[in-house]
């Protein structure tokens, strides 16, 4: 299965642009770009849809497979060949050519077109250019307004929406992190106004995809109620809100910069842990704002623990103003599996093996004795307390913690150090099954942990199992699991194992979330 709302949606801008007045040139670099942007996404190759518009506009292009570099030689070879992919250089792995019914498919600005670009006529020598999809969107926004296609205009204004929010394009794209770089992006403020004059053709009745997480406008009101600063809120109600103008979202985004919060009790709790944690320790994540807020120190080298199995620890204090608590964990990082990543250690959250509250290894008895832990299973911390009660409560913590820290390292040394000799994938899927019954989480999430099996059987030559796998995962992202950002990172991995590219190294934001032993 793929991501077939993207590729939807491009079908219908691919032949928007064909049937448009603008120049072949502009045609063919906004297609270049748009099939940049499709496959960004976990989607298949959907060119075939619209094949006689690609071919017209220069952008595609069709060979006998007699004209591949290496049919000289092999011709017994390519004329067996039966698979949808076939490498352009048979020596070497990585790049490759769709073939088809014994012809060679290749688009403009890829590997093949290169290789054979003096061969065109002079005009398809010509490389595709490199336009930010901000202005993509918007030129398309145009055209539709042109040709009357207001579903084309709903869908098309709502894939933007989502893709900023999904964080599916970036500053790269002309999306920055900072509102007020926003106000200042030609595009941008030309889609922003659009948007304005066009109110009701966002709101035009799609019944083919009714409340789609894709192509329906996210609500303003619950995307709002995500905001966690300034910049977020602005930056939403820029995209959602239409009901006031800019200058209206601008000016009340001037409003909550001036009326900032009083957050010296939260930069108190960074004092407090850099202090204690000395220079072995560095800063990792430090964001502090009124209803919530995380900051995180990460080990600068990594923990010798014994069982040939070190670990990078990164400890994760954070806040939540509504419960008046701090919340303490520790992540671990194996240093085996950071190898297999070929990344080093982070102090992102999402991106710790395994992870948990320093309170799960504490004695039951000890923690309903002490009176900096609150009902809630966290440490008490209500900012309307004196600075001296506040940091009665962060000793309680630090000495709670020098209490349990050998503990916790200990029970993940030993459990990384049996869980790296399992190479099965049937023995991992008992294991985890047999653990989760006693209600321990073993790879908790089993959409990450079934993609983790079929990339290791990927990574063994194993096909059966990795399809196996692979299609499991996939029907559990057909049930609609997980969070928008998992689900994209789950269905850029299947891509890559279904394509049989090797194991892909960062399948997921959390690879293998957290293991614990029975």
């Amino acid at each position: 299965m793929s991501f077939y709302q993207i590729e939807d949606i491009i079908e219908s801008a691919i032949n928007l642009i064909g049937d448009s007045d603008i120049s072949l040139s502009e045609r063919r670099d906004i297609i270049y770009n748009l099939y940049r942007f499709h496959d960004e996404h976990d989607t298949s190759y959907t060119r075939f849809r619209v094949l006689d518009v690609l071919k017209s506009n220069h952008y595609l292009y069709e060979l006998p497979i007699t004209t591949h570099p290496d049919y000289l030689g092999n011709e017994h070879f390519f004329n067996q060949y039966n698979k949808s992919w076939i490498p352009i250089n048979l020596l070497q792995e990585g790049k490759v050519v769709y073939t088809k019914d014994k012809k060679l498919f290749f688009e403009a600005g890829d590997s093949f077109w290169e290789i054979i670009r003096d061969q065109l006529p002079k005009a398809d020598q010509k490389y595709p250019e490199l336009i930010p999809m901000t202005t993509i969107f918007y030129r398309l926004l145009e055209i539709a307004k042109q040709q009357k296609n207001k579903l084309f205009i709903k869908r098309w204004y709502a894939t933007f929406v989502s893709s900023i929010l999904e964080e599916d394009i970036n500053e790269n794209e002309r999306i920055f992190e900072e509102f007020e770089l926003w106000l200042k992006e030609e595009y941008l403020n030309k889609i922003r106004n659009f948007a304005e004059q066009n109110v009701e053709i966002l709101n035009v009745h799609d019944e083919d995809y009714i409340d789609d997480e894709l192509l329906s406008l996210p609500n303003l009101k619950s995307e709002l109620k995500l905001a966690t600063n300034a910049n977020q809120k602005a930056k939403i109600r820029y995209l959602l809100d239409f009901e006031v103008p800019l200058s209206v979202v601008v000016d009340d985004f001037k409003k909550d910069i001036l009326n900032k919060p009083d957050l010296s009790s939260y930069e108190l709790i960074y004092d407090f842990f850099r202090e204690k944690l000395g220079n072995q320790w560095q800063d990792g994540i430090k964001e502090i704002a009124e209803s919530e807020g995380m900051i995180t120190f990460l080990e600068k080298l990594p923990y010798e623990n014994g069982y040939n199995h070190n670990f990078y620890t990164n400890l994760i204090i954070s806040y939540e103003s509504e419960f008046n608590t701090i919340s303490f964990r520790i992540g671990i990082q194996s240093e085996e599996i950071l190898r297999w990543q070929n990344r080093g250690p982070s102090s992102k959250p999402e991106l710790q093996h395994f992870i948990e509250d320093i309170l799960f290894f504490g004695d039951a008895k000890e923690l309903e004795k002490n009176k900096h832990i609150s009902n809630w299973g966290a440490w008490k911390y209500d900012t309307k307390n004196s600075n001296t009660t506040l940091l009665k409560r962060l000793d309680s913590l630090w000495t709670f913690y020098g209490k349990y820290a050998k503990t916790v390292f200990d029970f993940y040394g030993s459990s990384l150090s049996e869980w790296s000799g399992i190479n099965d994938s049937e023995t991992l899927m008992k294991k985890r099954n047999k653990v989760l019954k006693k209600g321990f989480s073993f790879f908790g999430n089993e959409m990450e942990f079934k993609m983790y099996v079929a990339c290791l059987n990927l990574k063994r030559g194993k096909s059966e199992l990795t399809h196996k796998y692979a299609n499991e995962v996939q029907s559990l992202l057909d049930r609609g699991l997980g969070s928008g950002q998992l689900k994209k990172k789950i269905r850029q991995g299947l891509s890559y194992v279904n394509k049989g590219k090797g194991a892909y190294p960062e399948i997921t934001n959390k690879y293998s979330y957290r293991l614990k032993k029975s």
